[in-house]
């Protein structure tokens, strides 16, 4: 992702607030493992203060404090398809599924900026990684029921 272009007033404040933050993302370390195309997408953000959802992040982490002295919640649907292992072998299973996820933004005590997904809502089970501490929830959201009734799964 690049900046696109825009006029010189609105680039030099957007140029302040964005400071310090890469616009650029980084080469991946290492081979595609997956590839996936998101499609659809929105971000809706909320500001919330950064002690009400300080006690949610895992330690050594910490909610990401922007310029207007917030933090954010952000609710992310869309779909995903074009699921392929490497750069070349498409997944079947996966096709085409609405997956929706509700994100913190964090930072660690070493700088480094990462989001914290407090929920991931998707029709496929295996997306949902499993964490010791929280169920897997496998829920139907419209699209490709796996349950013929179109029932939500939890596991």
């Amino acid at each position: 992702m690049t900046n696109a272009p825009s006029s010189p007033a609105a680039d030099s404040a957007g140029s302040a607030a964005l400071a310090g933050y890469p616009v650029t993302p980084p080469p991946l370390p290492g081979p595609v493992t997956f590839d996936q195309r998101w499609g659809e997408l929105t971000f809706v953000h909320w500001p919330v203060r950064p002690e009400s959802v300080a006690h949610l992040f895992p330690p050594g982490t910490r909610p990401d404090v922007f310029a207007d002295e917030m933090t954010y919640v952000a609710l992310v649907p869309f779909v995903m398809s074009s699921t392929k292992l490497g750069k070349a072998l498409p997944l079947p299973y996966f096709g085409r599924f609405l997956e929706t996820n509700v994100r913190l933004y964090s930072i660690d005590d070493a700088g480094r900026h990462g989001v914290l997904f407090r929920s991931l809502e998707t029709a496929r089970l295996a997306v949902v990684a499993r964490h010791p501490d929280r169920p897997r929830r496998f829920l139907h959201l419209g699209e490709d029921a796996d349950d013929a009734a179109g029932r939500p799964h939890h596991v």
